[in-house]
C-alpha cells in the first residue's frame, strides 16, 4: 500500500517531519498542550514530501533565529513546489491530542523484532506476518513507530533533482519515470535495478531499523565440527584471520587458492567473533554456494541459530540468528544488521563490477562493523590496497593435500569460430585421448554459449564412434544439473561448458582445457586462474593437467599461469608442499 504524506512543522521543537498520519504528531509528547503545526492543503507522494522536507530543513537550519520563521519555511516551499510544477498552499492548524500509540503492545514488539536488521517495504513487512497485521492498521502502527523514532521511514526512490533521484534500497540512480499504477501519479519515480524484489517506487515506503552494535550474546568458544584437523598452512590463515577478529582493523583479505579450504578457514576463526557476541554474515554471490555453505555451517556449528536465505529460499532458526547466510542480492534486504561480514568469491559474478551490491553489503554492516574478503583471485581495487599496505591480509597458497597446483601447459592452435563445427582438431583429439589413459575426465571450457554447443555437438559425435560419452552445458541449459551430476559421477568423458562452471566445485579426478583461452573479452586472468583451479582438488587425485588452447599466447594466460606459479613458489617456500596426500576435507 502507497500512502500519501504530509508534511509537518513542529514550532516547539523547530524541526520538519513527514508523516502519513499528521493527526498523530500531537501526541508525541502527551505533557505538552495542543500546538499548531503547518499542514499542505494537500497530501504529497512520499518522494516529494521528502523532498519538501529536505528542503524545509535547510531553510530552517539557515534562518532559524528569524523572527516569522513560519514564513519564511512556507515561502520555501512553495517555490520548491514551483519548481516540481506542483503547486499548493499550507495553513497552520490546531491539532489536538489523540491517545498515542493505540495498538497492542505485542503487536508493535513483534513488529519491532521482525525488522530489526532489515530495510523492507510494507508489503514485505505483510508477507513477514503472513496476515497477522492489519492493512490499514498495520500501516498506522508503522506510521507511529517512525514518529516515536522506534524505526526509520523513507521514500524507496527520493528525488534528488528534476531528473535524477536514488533507490534507497539499492542504491541505484534512477532516471526513469512513469505512470504509476499504484498512486496514479503520470510521473512517478521507478526504480527498475532492484524490481525482482517487489516494485520500489516513489509513492512507496521503505521502513529500516538497525540492529544493536552486539546481542550479547556470546557463545563460549569451541572448534567447528569439521572432522578433520586443519593443515599448517590453514592455521596459519586461521590464525591471522582470528588475530584480526580480536584487533580494531575494519577490514582483511584472506586470499587463499582454488581448493585451498578457505571455508574451514573461516569457520575456525569465526568461533572468535561468536566468542565475543558478534552477529555474522557469510554472503557469496551465487546461490549455489549460499546453500553449500548454509549446509556446513550446520555440520561445523549444530547448537548456533542459523538464518539462510538465497533465491526464493528463507528460513531463520532463531528470531535473533548469530549466522546468517546470503546471497549478496538478498543483503539489499539488510540494513545495519552484522557486526562481521564475510563476503566469499569477491570477484565473482555478479557481484563483482555491480555498484547495487556493493551498496546492498556495506548498508548491511553496523556501525563498525568489519568485513572479510574471502577470494582466489582478488580484483586490482583489493591487490592495490594490498601491496600499499591499506589492506591486512594472509595468503593460503596450498591445498590440503599438499600438492602443487597444476600448472598450465600453452599449446598453439589456430582454430577460427565455425571450424570446429566440421572436425575435431587434432590436438584437442589427443589431449581427450591422453586424459582418458590416465583415469581422468576433461572439463572443456569455451567462451560462449554458441561455441559450447557447437563444439559440444561435434565432440559427442566424435566420441559416439570411439565409445566416448560426451555432452555439453551453459547457464540457459535446461538440464545443466543433470549433466554437471553426470560428470561429477565419472558417467561422461569430456564436458563442455562456458564459465557458468569455473568457481566453486569439486568434480573429481579431471583434466581441465580452455579452448580459445586468448579469448580476452571473456577469458581474463582470474577466469583462467579458476578454471585450472577445477583440476588436481582431490587428495585422492591431485596432479590434474591444464591446457591453455590458443592461436596466441595473451597477456591473460601469462599473468594466469605466473599466479599459479608464484603460489607454488610460495607453498614451497613455507615449507607446506609435500609429496604424500595428506588429511583434508573436499576443499572449497
Amino acid at each position: 500500500m502507497n500512502r500519501r504524506y504530509y508534511l509537518v512543522y513542529l514550532p516547539t521543537r523547530a524541526e520538519i517531519l513527514i508523516t502519513s498520519r499528521p493527526e498523530a504528531v500531537a501526541a508525541l509528547r502527551e505533557d505538552e498542550p495542543p500546538r499548531q503545526i503547518l499542514v499542505g492543503d494537500r497530501s504529497f507522494p512520499h518522494w516529494l514530501a521528502a523532498a519538501l522536507a529536505r528542503r524545509a530543513r535547510t531553510v530552517l537550519a539557515e534562518r532559524r533565529n528569524e523572527k516569522d520563521l513560519r514564513r519564511v519555511i512556507v515561502r520555501a516551499v512553495r517555490e520548491r513546489l514551483r519548481w516540481w510544477g506542483r503547486p499548493a498552499t499550507f495553513t497552520w492548524e490546531t491539532w489536538p491530542p489523540t491517545p498515542f500509540f493505540p495498538f497492542p503492545s505485542d503487536l508493535a514488539a513483534a513488529v519491532l523484532a521482525g525488522l530489526e536488521g532489515k530495510i523492507l517495504s510494507s508489503g514485505e513487512i505483510h508477507y513477514l506476518f503472513r496476515g497477522g497485521l492489519p492493512g490499514a492498521e498495520g500501516e498506522d502502527l508503522l506510521a507511529e513507530l517512525a514518529l516515536r523514532g522506534e524505526i526509520e521511514v523513507m521514500p524507496a526512490v527520493e528525488a534528488l533533482q528534476l531528473d535524477r533521484a536514488v533507490c534507497r534500497r539499492c542504491g541505484q540512480i534512477v532516471l526513469q519515470r512513469e505512470d504509476c499504477w499504484f498512486c496514479g501519479e503520470p510521473d512517478c519515480w521507478i526504480c527498475p535495478a532492484c524490481h525482482n524484489l517487489g516494485p520500489a517506487t516513489g509513492c512507496g515506503t521503505l521502513y529500516a531499523r538497525a540492529r544493536p552494535a552486539k546481542s550479547g550474546r556470546a557463545v563460549a568458544l569451541f572448534p567447528p565440527s569439521f572432522g578433520f584437523t586443519l593443515t599448517p598452512a590453514q592455521q596459519r590463515a586461521a590464525a591471522a584471520l582470528a588475530d584480526f577478529l580480536r584487533s580494531g582493523a575494519e577490514e582483511f583479505l584472506l586470499w587463499a587458492v582454488c581448493g585451498a579450504g578457505k571455508t574451514e578457514v573461516v569457520f575456525s576463526a569465526l568461533t572468535v567473533a561468536l566468542a565475543q557476541g558478534d552477529r555474522v554474515l557469510l554472503s557469496t554471490p551465487r546461490r549455489d554456494v549460499a546453500a553449500d555453505l548454509a549446509a556446513r555451517a550446520r555440520t561445523a556449528f549444530p547448537s548456533i541459530g542459523l538464518a539462510v536465505h538465497h533465491g526464493g529460499h528463507h528460513e531463520e532458526e532463531n528470531p535473533d540468528p548469530l549466522l546468517t547466510v546470503a546471497t549478496t542480492h538478498q543483503c539489499l534486504r539488510f540494513y545495519r544488521a552484522f557486526d562481521l561480514v564475510i563476503l566469499d568469491e569477491v570477484d565473482a559474478f555478479p557481484y563483482h563490477g555491480n555498484r547495487m551490491l556493493y551498496h546492498a553489503v556495506a548498508r548491511a554492516r553496523g556501525p563498525g562493523g568489519r568485513l572479510v574478503y574471502v577470494t582466489a583471485t582478488p580484483p586490482d581495487e583489493l591487490t592495490g590496497r594490498l601491496r600499499d599496505g591499506r589492506l591486512p591480509y594472509v595468503r593460503l597458497p596450498v591445498r590440503p593435500h599438499g600438492h602443487p597446483l597444476p600448472v598450465p601447459q600453452f599449446i598453439r592452435l589456430s582454430l577460427r569460430p565455425g571450424d570446429i563445427d566440421r572436425e575435431v582438431p587434432s590436438a584437442l583429439a589427443e589431449i581427450i585421448a591422453a586424459t582418458i589413459a590416465k583415469g581422468r575426465r576433461l572439463l572443456l571450457f569455451v567462451p560462449t554459449v554458441r561455441a559450447a554447443e557447437e563444439a559440444g555437438r561435434t565432440l559427442a559425435k566424435w566420441g559416439a564412434d570411439r565409445g566416448l560419452r560426451i555432452a555439453w552445458l551453459h547457464a540457459a541449459d535446461p538440464e545443466r544439473e543433470a549433466k554437471r551430476t553426470l560428470f561429477a559421477q565419472g558417467r561422461l568423458a569430456v564436458l563442455v561448458t562456458t564459465t557458468v562452471l569455473e568457481r566453486g566445485l569439486t568434480l573429481g579426478p579431471i583434466d581441465v582445457g580452455v579452448l580459445w583461452a586468448d579469448h580476452e573479452a571473456v577469458f581474463d586472468a582470474a577466469t583462467l586462474i579458476q578454471m585450472a583451479g577445477r583440476a588436481g582438488r582431490l587428495a585422492a587425485a591431485p596432479e590434474g593437467t591444464v591446457y591453455f588452447l590458443a592461436a596466441r599466447i595473451s597477456p591473460a594466460m601469462k599473468a594466469a599461469r605466473a599466479a599459479i606459479l608464484a603460489a607454488n613458489e610460495e607453498a614451497a617456500r613455507e615449507g607446506f608442499l609435500t609429496t604424500l596426500a595428506t588429511q583434508g576435507a573436499t576443499p572449497s
